[in-house]
């Protein structure tokens, strides 16, 4: 969770009008479904702007620390598609999968996929990945699981799915980051994180409908037309949260 103490989050009018928001509403106790909703549309549109045209430079970098690993994660499906998952695992310099265990597989995939953690956008955009690939590889017992979990995900459908619950665990993070300190000091821990709690349900529930339909592996996910997926996908993803 991004809890970061040395951050520090926006002062501007928008971000104090949300701050009172959140205080209000989950200091009712349970946070209703409309209340999360609001608490969720009004973070996006204040943190990261969820229609197209309105980033300004603090939201321009919210969004490249997250599209940047969604091109990884895209590029690396990609190959799955195109050449199974041992052979995509082996040609990243991964090593053999033989005698690893599914936290090791992990733990390579993010490293490989996750990219530097130098700010504290790409530090959250990489425990988001951490979030997605503990989610995947829940059920996974050895390798031949993690291959055929891994290979599910490659047609268009199932990756665009894959990329949204990247994005919404992102969100998730940086939420988290902004507010949870506001949270435990005006309501306290075990409040707070019933409310960080429900916060993280809705936006997983949010984005259980997948749209798109792409064979992912002709896609130059590295150049302009996987950043432009991305983006699309981003974008998609924000506004969700939005209506």
């Amino acid at each position: 969770m991004g809890t970061s103490t040395n951050y520090k989050a926006p002062t501007s009018p928008q971000w104090k009008k949300l701050k009172g928001k959140v205080t209000r509403l989950t200091g009712q106790g349970s946070l209703s479904s409309t209340s999360r909703k609001e608490i969720v549309r009004d973070y996006v549109n204040v943190n990261y702007g969820s229609s197209r045209g309105t980033t300004n430079r603090g939201r321009a970098a919210r969004r490249r620390a997250a599209q940047s690993v969604a091109q990884s994660i895209g590029g690396f499906f990609s190959s799955v598609a195109s050449e199974g998952f041992q052979k995509a695992f082996e040609d990243a310099g991964l090593g053999s999968l033989e005698g690893k265990t599914v936290s090791e597989i992990a733990h390579s995939l993010l490293d490989h996929l996750g990219g530097p953690s130098n700010t504290l956008d790409e530090a959250d955009a990489r425990t988001a990945l951490c979030d997605l690939m503990d989610e995947i590889l829940n059920d996974a017992d050895g390798p031949e699981d993690v291959e055929e979990v891994m290979e599910m995900r490659t047609h268009g459908v199932a990756l665009d799915n894959l990329l949204r619950r990247f994005f919404g665990y992102y969100i998730y993070e940086q939420f988290c980051k902004d507010f949870y300190g506001q949270l435990v000091a005006n309501i306290g821990n075990k409040e707070a994180a019933e409310s960080i709690d429900e916060i993280r349900d809705y936006v997983c529930e949010a984005l259980k409908e997948a749209t798109g339909d792409q064979e992912i592996s002709q896609i130059d996910w590295d150049g302009s037309q996987g950043q432009q997926i991305v983006e699309e996908i981003l974008q998609e993803t924000l506004e969700v949260f939005s209506e």
